[in-house]
């Protein structure tokens, strides 16, 4: 019985981040009608960046939140996983540095790569922070 449950679980986490996942590439194949054609790629700079922004605050409210509501773990799949992992690009992120580079922009591939790397990094930590305030059980912020 107890391998019938894990194996509805594994079904609802995978149903979860397949949903997930067609939303979250729909609204970015909605980004890419954006005007983009600059030297810079922004329209993925900016989806990434916000991605990693969101994740930070998803992964906020599922750590202070999950004991008390197991339903978390699931939209941590949906929305996480699937939603910002679709909507998130990092194969586009190394096509566009490589095009970058094979362009005769080596420093601007460098700069994007780097860019997207420590702006990724700060957002996501900026989405735990801010995460942690505002989804912290009251009387327990810190």
């Amino acid at each position: 019985m107890k391998e019938k449950a894990k194996a509805v679980e594994f079904f609802l986490t995978f149903i979860a981040i397949f949903f997930g996942g067609a939303i979250g590439a729909g609204i970015r194949a909605g980004f890419g009608f954006l005007p983009g054609a600059t030297k810079w790629p922004w329209v993925i700079f900016a989806i990434n960046l916000i991605g990693a922004f969101i994740l930070g605050l998803i992964d906020s409210l599922v750590a202070l939140r999950a004991s008390r509501h197991p339903g978390l773990k699931k939209f941590a799949s949906f929305a996480g996983t699937g939603i910002m992992g679709a909507f998130t690009t990092y194969g586009t992120f190394v096509d566009q540095t490589r095009g970058l580079w094979l362009s005769s922009s080596p420093y601007a591939a460098v700069a994007y790569a780097l860019a997207s790397l420590a702006a990724g990094v700060f957002l996501a930590g900026a989405g735990l922070y801010i995460g942690r305030k505002a989804f912290s059980p009251k009387g327990s912020e810190k």
